[in-house]
């Protein structure tokens, strides 16, 4: 949620509680002789009539939304075929997407998140590295396979795949571990742009807890200096 909706939904909120209780105090609870004599005063009686229709046209807005909002989505087509559509269903793409990080067997998905659009699928993965790792490297190359398993899956209606990496399990030095695949990824930005397609907006972040561990220089030129 972004931090505008965020404002307004708390303004509307406070609003609309302000207003709600301008108009019950007076039927309700031990003020309400105080209340009722409050609405002879025009300015707290106008101010009373601002919040009741803030309050309206919030609920309003809130009955359309719910009205004309499209159905969440379970799955997405991703070909038709003599008449027929071929549909794949979100946890199958979140359960790939897990399988793919874990199969290096030197890091988990501790959360899949999968979002479809019409013609768009967006992926998030949030990774818990089994020791500490450099977090570039490794992205770049999780980011590769992602693209390029979940492009068979999901063909070019593949949009975006996002990677978090959170804290790893233990710490230990760089050149402990290792992600290997059999299939080398792209070695060129050319290649890459070639292999993701439509993917290749690919946002790699990483938690507090792994600031330390993306050092700039990787352990074999540690030691050679």
């Amino acid at each position: 949620m972004g931090g505008f909706k965020r404002f307004c939904l708390i303004l509307f909120v406070l609003l609309g509680g302000a207003g709600l209780a301008a108009l019950v105090l007076p039927w309700f609870g031990p003020w309400t002789r105080e209340a009722t004599a409050l609405l002879a005063i025009d300015w707290y009686y106008y101010t009373t009539e601002a919040l009741a229709g803030v309050l309206a046209l919030g609920l309003l807005v809130i009955l359309f939304r719910a009205i004309l909002a499209p159905p969440k989505r379970d799955s997405i087509v991703v070909n038709t075929h003599d008449g027929g559509k071929i549909t794949v269903s979100r946890a199958a793409i979140a359960a790939q997407a897990a399988h793919i990080v874990e199969a290096t067997g030197a890091c988990t998905a501790s959360k899949v998140d999968v979002r479809l659009r019409r013609d768009a699928v967006d992926v998030f993965v949030r990774v818990t590295p089994a020791f500490s790792i450099d977090a570039i490297a490794a992205g770049e190359v999780l980011h590769n396979q992602l693209t390029e398993d979940l492009a068979m899956l999901v063909g070019d209606k593949l949009n975006q795949v996002s990677l978090e990496f959170a804290e790893p399990d233990r710490v230990s030095d760089f050149d402990q571990m290792e992600i290997e695949y059999d299939d080398e990824p792209a070695s060129s930005a050319d290649d890459t742009a070639t292999t993701t397609g439509s993917a290749s907006d690919i946002t790699v972040t990483v938690t507090p807890g792994d600031a330390a561990n993306t050092a700039s220089a990787t352990p074999a030129q540690e030691r050679e200096e």
